[in-house]
């Protein structure tokens, strides 16, 4: 999985130039790498991971929520640590750490969360209809024109239909966030609305 990534080591210093080691073996059944780093101090294994190059699937981590732990979607082993898999995002990297992130285990863990989480999803889920396949859409970024602010903000449409509006990173801004009128503002393009009594 990780074999086209070339992995190198890395050195990042924080400012009392403490530093922790991550040796970071990436297996796909396999060992792939098995490579020592250098990370800033305070790192959570999730951090630390994708400053190596390695992505590590997830759910309800982000950089600007605390961390929760709850989606247990980027669970990793840890040689030496507790039997089970442990969510990375709660846990800091210490000196020595040995994280495996594609083991048979983790694997099967993070397979039961989805399982879990879809357990009551229908297969023919009209929601998901709704999210409109993104993987058709055409986007184009715009500000909005709705609040005062000028949100920065994402478009996306099919044709000339518009199918969801998203925001986009603007710190100075809206950082990354629109108010629920500016998502939804869509809804009132559409022609579906009523014209005359019924």
């Amino acid at each position: 999985m990780y074999k086209d990534k070339p992995v190198k080591p890395v050195r990042y210093i924080d400012r009392d130039s403490r530093m922790n080691y991550m040796s970071a073996q990436y297996d796909n059944g396999n060992l792939v790498e098995d490579e020592e780093c250098e990370v800033e101090h305070g790192l959570t294994t999730i951090q630390a991971c994708e400053v190596v190059g390695v992505e590590i699937p997830r759910f309800c981590c982000h950089e600007r929520l605390a961390i929760a732990g709850n989606c247990r979607m980027c669970l990793v082993e840890v040689e030496g640590g507790p039997p089970k898999p442990v969510a990375s995002c709660a846990m800091p990297v210490a000196e020595g750490t040995v994280i495996h992130t594609d083991t048979p285990k983790v694997k099967k863990a993070r397979e039961g969360v989805l399982e879990f989480l879809l357990i009551n999803h229908p297969l023919d889920c009209p929601i998901c209809d709704q999210g409109a396949r993104p993987w058709e859409l055409s986007h184009c970024e715009t500000i909005d024109v709705l609040d005062a602010v000028g949100s920065a903000i994402r478009v996306d449409y099919r044709g000339s239909e518009v199918m969801r509006i998203l925001p986009r990173l603007s710190e100075e801004v809206n950082e990354e966030w629109i108010s629920d009128k500016t998502r939804f503002a869509y809804d009132g393009l559409k022609v579906q609305r009523l014209d005359r009594p019924v």
